[in-house]
């Protein structure tokens, strides 16, 4: 079984293909497409940006979804938008397991599972932190008292 961090470098080595595939000159990288591509001004929403220090990021339309880092760091971010396109773009490009329950978004990453918040980044060793530095803290399903009759 694959350890945490060769999943998530292999998840980067994946993108990073895709990304040298791309066509000369390019800016960007098309990850997606669908029955309207063969439209030639039909534009793929999803694409693939190589940023500064080989910072690779999936852009789903104006929102930048999944930020990878070359040592396997990687940022979950929704912008606002929780809908099943993008929960899909989570699972496809990231090594993380992001799921939907009664309409609450939940991320399982080494064996726990936290409450999606946007840009949440997830590290190698196990630890979660939210956009503002904090560390998350695992969900804890409640427990459901039994009535004694």
């Amino acid at each position: 079984m694959k350890s945490i961090q060769e999943m998530s470098m292999d998840v980067y080595a994946m993108l990073d293909r895709q990304w040298e595939s791309r066509g000369p000159r390019m800016e960007f990288a098309r990850l997606t497409s669908c029955r309207r591509a063969k439209h030639p001004s039909y534009k793929s929403p999803t694409i693939l940006r190589k940023g500064k220090h080989g910072l690779l990021e999936v852009q789903y339309f104006q929102t930048v979804v999944v930020t990878i880092e070359p040592n396997g760091i990687f940022t979950l971010n929704s912008g606002g938008w929780q809908t099943v396109t993008t929960l899909d773009k989570f699972n496809r490009y990231s090594p993380a397991n992001v799921y939907q329950k009664n309409h609450v978004w939940y991320v399982e990453w080494v064996g726990k599972t936290y409450i999606f918040q946007d840009r949440m980044k997830f590290y190698m060793n196990g630890e979660v932190c939210l956009f503002n530095g904090e560390t998350a803290t695992p969900y804890v399903k409640p427990t459901r008292r039994r009535r004694i009759a």
